[in-house]
């Protein structure tokens, strides 16, 4: 059915985000029943709820036994894999922005809420104005380009660095990205852009497939990317020098696999 609008929205809407251990949650509203926090993380493949929001939906009488989807692998953005029931979600709010069917999956009574791709591809072009703390769409655009999505947390395969530079920070350029499709195992990257929205989006460009941005590089950072001959398997690191970022992507790479991991690109911005 897709998207339903309340209210037309004119121009940018600005939705509050909370900022939590380094990550941006924002309120959601599941069924028109159950209000939850949820964590953005474009690393996750699917929406991903606690049982106990689940059970409570149940004993709502909205979700049934029809709505379920059996069970499935659902990627995290700290790279691990868990086997959960799916489910379909008839209605999920964001704001004024109202979304039909949106496929989940049931994690531990512990789980973190994800807001993950099953969600944030259906949303209209958005970005995250980090001064404000926001999650801002503009539906009527203004540009022919995307607005790029911001992740919120590490996805898997990359070293983070703790010295690397905060998404949105203002500069004159030397902002870099990588994409990766983990299907097909294409990638791309960009370097010394002129701001993050425009590195991640040039990445995106440079890569044949249905590419997600996996990490980005900061002014003055450098940034490799090591993958198997197949590219099905890859690590990533952002480091202060080009040798320091090479030896990271390997050795994070080789921790995932047997296969021989290679350096497929190295670069640092300005």
């Amino acid at each position: 059915m897709g998207l339903a609008f309340f209210g037309a929205p004119v121009g940018a809407e600005e939705i509050p985000l909370r900022r939590e251990n380094g990550t941006y949650e924002i309120a959601v509203r599941i069924n028109e029943t159950l209000s939850l926090d949820f964590t953005l993380d474009t690393g996750a493949s699917l929406v991903f709820i606690p049982r106990n929001a689940f059970l409570a939906l149940a004993r709502a009488g909205t979700v049934s036994k029809s709505d379920l989807r059996g069970t499935g692998t659902a990627h995290l953005a700290d790279g691990s894999e868990v086997q959960s029931t799916r489910f379909v979600i008839h209605q999920l709010r964001v704001g004024r922005y109202l979304f039909n069917d949106v496929l989940a999956s049931v994690g531990s009574e512990d789980a973190t809420p994800l807001l993950g791709q099953s969600l944030l591809s259906k949303l209209p072009p958005w970005t995250i104005d980090y001064g404000r703390s926001a999650l801002v769409f503009n539906p009527q655009g203004g540009s022919s380009a995307p607005v790029p999505n911001f992740p919120s947390s590490v996805p898997p395969g990359v070293a983070a660095s703790p010295q690397a530079i905060p998404p949105g920070e203002v500069s004159a350029g030397g902002y870099g990205s990588f994409a990766y499709d983990q299907n097909t195992g294409q990638f791309g990257f960009s370097w010394n852009q002129v701001n993050q929205a425009w590195a991640d989006y040039t990445a995106q460009q440079g890569c044949s497939g249905q590419c997600s941005i996996v990490f980005r590089i900061g002014p003055r950072h450098c940034g490799a990317l090591a993958m198997t001959a197949n590219g099905k398997v890859w690590g990533g690191a952002d480091r202060d020098g080009r040798d320091a970022a090479k030896l990271a992507a390997l050795e994070n790479c080789q921790k995932r696999t047997n296969e021989q991991c290679v350096i497929r690109a190295n670069e640092c911005n300005r």
